[in-house]
């Protein structure tokens, strides 16, 4: 049987009622001060097994450093809003996607989050369709992070990345790549900055 916890507060009540064999951590959730608690100090002998989630792995060695995840198209719900928490002060968003059919289904995930939780979300959703349009959103400023599409008509993700990491005032702002393919093997290679 495989139970998964959300909230890191909440590891060692439910290790102790439930008493697992195991307890299997994801990487990003290892520097929370309650797992690391548990960590340290678990009720009884168990094992605990941390895994980089398929989702962030070659994000130190592969893209830039202010990419959070890199989210593989179709979006789940939970990954893309466990991710924004990461960012406790994003509040505006620009959805960069030449698809209007993507723009609307991260809408609609912002809504069908609101529904599920009972609490209204605080975001502010701005769009592009393309790579120039967010640039010229981000100079504008006011922009909290970027939910990107690399496949851009005027040019990849990549190519805006590259220009937001050799701008001083956008290399700080938090990304998440959405993309319908994989993590680019090359993507090292891809990425200039």
């Amino acid at each position: 049987r495989v139970t998964v916890i959300r909230e890191p507060q909440a590891l060692r009540k439910l290790v102790q009622s439930l008493y697992p064999q195991a307890v299997i951590v994801d990487e990003s959730l290892a520097a929370d001060d309650d797992v690391q608690l548990f960590c340290q100090n678990p009720p009884y002998d168990i094992p605990i097994i941390t895994f980089t989630s398929p989702l962030d792995i070659g994000r130190e060695a592969d893209l830039p450093a202010n990419v959070l995840r890199y989210i593989v198209k179709p979006v789940n719900r939970q990954v893309l809003m466990e991710t924004l928490e990461r960012i406790p002060q994003a509040r505006r968003l620009l959805v960069v996607d030449d698809d209007p059919n993507m723009i609307r289904l991260v809408t609609q995930l912002f809504k069908a989050e609101e529904m599920t939780s009972g609490q209204v979300l605080d975001y502010e959703l701005v769009n592009a369709a393309n790579g120039l349009e967010a640039f010229d959103t981000l100079v504008g400023g006011g922009i909290d992070a970027v939910l990107l599409d690399l496949n851009l008509p005027d040019m990849d993700g990549f190519s805006l990345l590259d220009t937001m990491q050799s701008d001083e005032r956008l290399r700080d702002i938090p990304v998440i790549i959405i993309s319908a393919s994989d993590i680019p093997q090359s993507s090292a290679v891809q990425y200039k900055g």
